[in-house]
């Protein structure tokens, strides 16, 4: 069926749609399903999350004050606070190597990766708006030949009665074209109720009025890939994140020292002093050896998920490559197909008007026709779903 055979369908199904129902292409739809989706806000909250703890852990240690107050509510010499010791201390953590720098560094890979599962989720909301557009355009266009056959059943009958008025045509002519022409009325409902159920499924994902898709004729070409996919950006955000920990890792080995200075106050003595302390844990190197060898071993295991991802994507698209070039073949085919349906179709209808051939044959050859229509909508359906599955597919890319 050539490209004005389509238009022409799609336009008797955009007949039977209210006054106000909107054409929207492929591109208007995903954008429509994409603006303020709730995942999608939820996956921004989650990154503001992310950016806040990065910015939490990117601070250096708070500076701490603290009270001692010694000796006191004793007895003898120390009963009440005449012989208390009181201390104003203020403690500060002195952190070796750069390690708030670090930390800040390990929370901005964390942002980075946070920010990849927000284009998954946009990939994979697309991918939804995608496939329901097309489910509408297959409905309409189902819908429209449905209509066209119902048209010719009604065409058939009246031209069965007519010949039946003068003798022409039997009564079992006149059953058969009853029988076809309610068969065609039940298609024509069911397609209908199909188109509005596909249409009621597009729309939920904006909650938006009614619409309309274009047709699925021409077929696409697959696309050049130009760009890396999310999965590949996902695995070098993970391996930066990777690197930050290691690098952290590296400086814990390095003890951070505590260091305390007060003033502390004799009320037996009636005099004061400075008081000066300063601490650092132990064992710190081989804690750091512990940590690195468990970051490495988390990279081995990165890099082993992603090959069998790449592997099993690589799989993938030759499936969808394969299925594409049969979708495509089949549509090509049955084009052909349809050209010969039709001129069996009508040197069938010009034997039946002359008396040559019986009703039943006339019906056979409009039945094969519109069947062989049916049949090249359902490939291109198919290939432009593949289509869909192939850009998502590339799009994701190699997903552990």
């Amino acid at each position: 069926m050539n490209r004005l055979k389509w238009l022409a369908l799609a336009g008797a199904c955009a007949l039977a749609l209210p006054a106000w129902a909107e054409r929207l292409s492929i591109e208007q739809a995903v954008a429509r399903a994409l603006a303020a989706h709730p995942l999608l806000v939820a996956q921004d909250a989650r990154r503001d999350v992310a950016i806040g703890q990065a910015n939490l852990d990117a601070l250096r240690p708070a500076l701490r004050l603290g009270l001692d107050v010694e000796n006191v509510l004793g007895s003898g010499a120390v009963s009440g606070l005449s012989g208390s010791e009181t201390t104003l201390r203020a403690t500060y953590t002195v952190e070796r190597g750069d390690k708030a720098r670090l930390r800040g560094a390990r929370g901005a890979a964390l942002v980075a990766v946070e920010a990849l599962g927000r284009d998954s989720t946009r990939a994979e909301i697309a991918f939804v708006a995608r496939t329901r557009y097309l489910a509408l355009a297959y409905a309409q266009a189902a819908m429209g030949l449905a209509e066209e056959a119902l048209s010719i059943a009604r065409a058939l009958r009246a031209d069965v009665r007519l010949r039946g008025a003068r003798g022409a045509a039997s009564v079992a002519d006149e059953a058969q074209a009853e029988v076809a022409l309610a068969r065609a009325e039940l298609a024509a409902a069911q397609a209908q109720d199909d188109a509005d159920a596909a249409r009621a499924t597009l729309v939920a994902l904006w909650d938006g009025e009614a619409a309309t898709a274009a047709a699925l004729d021409p077929l696409p070409t697959l696309p050049l890939i130009s760009e890396p996919s999310i999965a590949a950006r996902r695995v070098a955000a993970q391996r930066a994140l990777l690197d930050s920990e290691r690098q952290l890792a590296k400086a814990q080995a390095l003890a951070d020292i505590d260091i305390d200075i007060g003033v502390r106050r004799f009320e037996a003595l009636n005099d004061q002093a400075l008081v000066l302390s300063a601490s650092l844990p132990l064992g710190q190197a081989p804690r750091s050896a512990l940590l690195q060898a468990r970051i490495a071993a988390q990279e081995r295991a990165l890099d082993a998920d992603h090959a069998a991802a790449a592997a099993a994507q690589a799989q993938q698209l030759l499936d969808l490559r394969q299925q594409l070039a049969r979708a495509e073949r089949e549509y090509a085919g049955l084009g052909d197909l349809i050209a010969k349906a039709d001129g069996a179709a009508a040197l069938q209808r010009e034997a039946y008007e002359r008396g040559a051939a019986p009703l039943s044959a006339r019906l056979l050859g409009e039945q094969q026709a519109q069947q062989l229509r049916g049949e090249r909508l359902a490939a291109a359906y198919r290939h432009h779903s593949l289509f869909a599955q192939w850009q998502r597919a590339i799009e994701l890319g190699a997903t552990p």
